[in-house]
């Protein structure tokens, strides 16, 4: 993996706001677990469980005046029979936030994220390659994201959000990237979401989402697959989302979130995807210092070719572009350990399971992950 300076442009930033602050929290989280099957692999590549060590890093503050910023840095180190899988992920946001007489509120950020990892090709276990030649740091990427919300408060039980945003994402440059496609994009959001209180303690939502993405140096394919000269790949996302959350008391909370998303590419549809995704919650809170939140998911993929034939034209999750269904299971129990009027400390445990199908036995995988830690918040 290659390191970058996007830490030290984090803590500049940080660092060179001298606005006084109303509200700050630092945490700082030290985690580590095992996880089974890091790369995601078959059953036939017998897949090694591991250690791994988790530090996340994280800052945020509210101004007087509106302005708020959040930093957060995450980094995943495995043991050395492992260590293809570590991961650095490093995230900033600065925006300004405001309410209104009326209690409509407006709010504007502009945003940016680091992400290194090595790449571990599912089709063969190994780091990934093109033309004879490694791509470790194939899907290595940076954006940088501008958005804008506005929300109307209507009445005590009905609001609406209308937003919009621009993602502008860059892979890495590797060495033996002629032969493969450039996944760079710029992409163009907006939607709207509508709100409902019909009681105390419930609360829903229905939202409709549109993202236009065009990259930057993708062909665009027929209907046999064949690439299209002189043609610049664009998707069309269509999501419609529903969710609803109750609070049954102070102790118990469920949330139901579902969503179905189309993708259609702007040429022949040889792109073309649709995704179901459907979550239950459920928070359990017995006394102020233990909690313990569960949920279950289960996401489907259906894609109108199946991608994985060429992985020069995969995106940087392989689960998007193979049809294919799944279902994650997570189970987070947390304790408060020590509080006074500095600091608190909480401790944590983390388990997840993981189980996808799919008709290509080769994105067929299980896989589990344990992980025990404590936070400690100033």
């Amino acid at each position: 993996m290659k390191q970058t300076h996007f830490i030290s442009t984090l803590v500049v930033v940080a660092q060179s706001l001298v606005i006084p602050a109303a509200y700050s929290a630092v945490e700082l989280s030290l985690g580590a677990g095992t996880d089974n099957n890091a790369f995601r692999l078959a059953d036939k590549f017998d897949p090694e469980s591991g250690r791994f060590y988790k530090t996340t890093f994280s800052y945020s503050d509210r101004f007087d005046n509106g302005v708020y910023v959040n930093l957060k840095a995450t980094q995943t180190s495995f043991e050395s029979k492992l260590d293809y899988a570590d991961s650095d992920r490093q995230n900033l946001k600065l925006g300004f936030r405001h309410t209104f007489d009326n209690s409509n509120r407006f709010n504007f950020a502009v945003s940016g994220s680091n992400y290194d990892k090595t790449y571990i090709s599912r089709t063969t276990g190994k780091v990934g390659t093109s033309g004879g030649k490694e791509i470790e740091d194939r899907y290595d990427n940076r954006w940088w994201r501008l958005q804008s919300d506005y929300t109307f408060n209507l009445s005590d039980k009905h609001s609406l959000n209308l937003f919009a945003e621009l993602l502008d994402k860059n892979y890495e440059e590797v060495e033996g990237s002629d032969s493969l496609s450039n996944l760079d994009y710029r992409q163009l959001g907006t939607g709207g979401r509508w709100f409902y209180k019909p009681a105390k303690g419930w609360r829903l939502e229905t939202s409709f989402r549109y993202r236009d993405r065009e990259y930057d140096d993708k062909r665009a394919r027929d209907d046999q697959g064949k690439s299209i000269e002189n043609s610049d790949l664009s998707y069309d996302y269509y999501r419609f989302l529903f969710s609803g959350m109750w609070s049954i008391n102070r102790q118990h909370r469920l949330v139901l979130r579902a969503y179905r998303e189309d993708l259609n590419d702007n040429y022949s549809g040889y792109y073309d995807r649709e995704t179901t995704n459907v979550s239950l919650s459920w928070r359990y809170r017995w006394d102020k210092n233990n909690t313990l939140n569960t949920r279950l998911q289960y996401i489907d993929y259906r894609n109108a070719n199946d991608l994985s034939q060429d992985e020069g034209e995969l995106d940087e999750d392989e689960n998007d572009s193979v049809d294919n269904h799944g279902t994650v299971f997570t189970i987070d129990y947390q304790r408060l350990l020590w509080k006074n009027k500095d600091y608190k400390v909480n401790g944590y445990v983390k388990t997840s399971w993981y189980n996808y199908d799919a008709p290509r036995d080769i994105y067929q995988y299980q896989r589990s992950i344990v992980e025990l830690g404590v936070s400690v918040k100033f």
